[in-house]
């Protein structure tokens, strides 16, 4: 190979002080030169240590003045300098010290491929909660809605190359992924443009942007972990729900485009996610068999956890006007 590539590793943060240090320490020490790994944090305004700790690593930190993560990742690419680009969250954390070494191996040995990713892992010091987010790799409804990454790895042919282990696959467009941040590695030159675009546009919307316009292969890695700490208590994972769902899904869902993500017999799908979730007696039987089988007692987190998914994106829903005019849209297929 030749020489390695540069890495721009974007981190949008809003007091982000319990992971950052261990989030950007996992960065610096890993065995790659520092002058290729360019760290640029996008801050929202944080009151607590984020920036003190941010400074520590890196002079390049600029005001997110629009707040939402997605923004600040648009901000970082805007500066980005790098051959890779990473979308990265204060709580993710590279997982051993030769990561980024891995990485630009893999980008250096297909030059068409436009990203990268791997598998989300909870650490020892996560709450038990995160195990069972380890095994979906994602929430309850987009796991149930979206199977297409097992469609594509079971069809792609696995491959071991400079001690990396991983699938290449071209991805359909009208079989989408859902994917597009914790230590998703962009080839910059394929989304550079797209994360120019005025307005808002959430991480997969741009993963599916790229894969629309040609630049359709991938790469899914067994052996590029991604700590990511994303949620400490089922509370807190149910208030993330509510968050992104009336502060983010609502309030700019008529900005964005995401019919791409009905693909696929979308409605049907919601029908049986509702009994799934609401009638426990599917997902509680369900949960029981993937215990079995995987022998993973975290499964049995799974039939509360889409009951609690399903009423409260139901109660607010109903409870806010823009979440029952955003139904009635649904309903009557109309468009904003």
């Amino acid at each position: 190979m030749g020489e390695y590539l540069k890495f721009t590793i974007s981190i949008p943060t809003l007091n982000s002080a319990k992971y950052l240090q261990h989030c950007l320490a996992s960065i610096v020490n890993q065995d790659y030169p520092r002058e290729l790994i360019e760290i640029i944090i996008a801050d929202a305004g944080s009151t607590d240590e984020t920036r003190r700790i941010a400074k520590k690593y890196t002079d390049l930190i600029f005001d997110n003045i629009l707040k939402l993560g997605e923004y600040g990742t648009q901000l970082a690419a805007k500066y980005a300098t790098g051959d890779l680009f990473v979308v990265f969250a204060a709580d993710n954390g590279l997982v051993g010290n030769d990561w980024l070494k891995k990485v630009s191996t893999l980008f250096q040995k297909y030059p068409d491929l436009s990203c990268a990713w791997g598998k989300m892992i909870a650490s020892k010091d996560d709450p038990k909660i995160m195990r069972y987010y380890e095994l979906i790799q994602s929430e309850p409804l987009a796991q149930f809605l979206n199977r297409n990454l097992q469609y594509y790895l079971k069809r792609a042919k696995k491959e071991i190359s400079s001690g990396i282990e991983f699938k290449l696959f071209q991805v359909d467009p009208n079989r989408p992924l859902c994917w597009g941040a914790n230590g998703l590695v962009y080839r910059r030159k394929c989304v550079c443009d797209l994360y120019m675009k005025e307005g808002y546009t959430g991480d997969n919307e741009l993963f599916q942007y790229m894969v629309e316009r040609g630049a359709d292969k991938v790469a899914y890695s067994f052996s590029l972990n991604i700590y990511h700490h994303t949620v400490s208590s089922v509370r807190h994972w149910v208030l993330k729900w509510k968050r992104n769902y009336t502060q983010i899904f609502l309030k700019t869902r008529c900005e964005r485009r995401i019919d791409w993500f009905y693909y696929g017999h979308f409605r049907l799908k919601m029908f049986f996610w509702v009994i799934y979730s609401l009638v426990p007696v599917f997902s509680i039987l369900h949960s029981l068999y993937l215990m079995i089988r995987n022998r993973n007692i975290y499964w049995l987190y799974h039939p509360l956890m889409c009951f609690l998914q399903t009423w409260t994106y139901l109660y607010w829903t109903f409870a806010l006007p823009e979440g029952r005019k955003t139904l009635a849209e649904h309903v009557l297929r109309k468009q904003c």
